[in-house]
């Protein structure tokens, strides 16, 4: 959109503004809701990021002056700014093996009932009074064993004459613990949690910060970009992702950063690249 385009229209939002709002960040935040009513409204401007942003400027500074100079020396001097704070902790992924569940089929079992060991599944183990053989001797003649009625077996005791008992490795569930995750559904992976902050500032000193050449600018300490993003900066993002980090990030620093042209490689001030088969679809800028 044309600047007059978006000076208009910040003049005709400017009454939908309460002065409570006024301050930069609430008004910042209050505009994306006003976008989010209006959606069809600013969907037919074919809005861009960039409109939205010189809107915000436009209206801060015709509710605070009925100009838009100000704005305007504001939209001189604001630039973007990325942070990524890296975390001394362990990415904890799902168990792919379980899927996330802790628990796969038993591999001693398919139902959770073995063949019992006593009688090999039959259910029926060979008379003891007779062994097996189903007579016994009595009065000078062979007669049938009364104990198992001339068959030569009696029902199995240890299975109860089922021929199967509960499988010792699951309890009878037919299910057991994941041997990947030990139970527990996750997995601690070799890569590291971090956070990827991205501001609109117009904070100077901050700028200064940012407007680096990767070869001789170090990180900032976590004091230091609290305070250089306390004021003059409105955060826009903050995705998570995790990587292979190598050993050099301090996990109590914060590193800028910016993509190289080849490969989207992640690049720090004086740190070169830190991310190996880094994938951009982490997280959002």
């Amino acid at each position: 959109m044309t600047t007059e385009k978006l000076q208009r229209l910040a003049k005709n939002l400017s009454g939908l503004i309460d002065p409570k709002d006024l301050p930069l960040e609430s008004l910042f935040f209050k505009l994306i809701t006003i976008k989010g009513k209006y959606k069809d409204y600013f969907s037919g401007l074919n809005f861009k990021v960039e409109d939205f942003v010189k809107l915000f400027f436009f209206t801060f500074s015709y509710l605070r002056t009925g100009k838009f100079d100000l704005g305007q020396k504001y939209l001189n001097n604001i630039f973007f700014v990325s942070f990524f704070i890296p975390s001394d902790e362990r990415f904890i992924d799902g168990c792919g093996n379980c899927d996330g569940e802790g628990r796969v089929d038993c591999s001693s079992c398919e139902t959770g009932d073995v063949d019992c060991d006593e009688c090999d599944g039959d259910g029926e183990t060979s008379c003891p009074e007779c062994d097996g053989d189903g007579r016994q001797m009595g009065d000078g003649r062979w007669e049938a064993c009364e104990s198992c009625d001339g068959k030569g077996k009696i029902s199995c005791s240890n299975c109860e004459g089922s021929g199967y008992v509960s499988c010792s490795e699951c309890g009878g569930s037919a299910r057991e613990d994941c041997f990947q995750c030990d139970g527990s559904g996750e997995i601690t992976t070799k890569e590291n949690n971090f956070i990827v902050k991205t501001y609109l500032s117009w904070n100077p000193e901050l700028g200064d910060v940012a407007d680096y050449k990767y070869e001789d600018k170090a990180s900032i300490s976590s004091e230091e970009f609290d305070r250089l993003t306390d004021k003059m900066s409105i955060l826009l993002s903050s995705e998570e992702g995790h990587g292979e980090l190598r050993g050099f990030v301090d996990p109590e620093r914060c590193y800028i950063y910016y993509f190289s042209d080849e490969g989207n490689e992640l690049f720090f001030s004086s740190s070169g690249n830190i991310l190996n088969g880094f994938e951009p679809d982490h997280f959002m800028v």
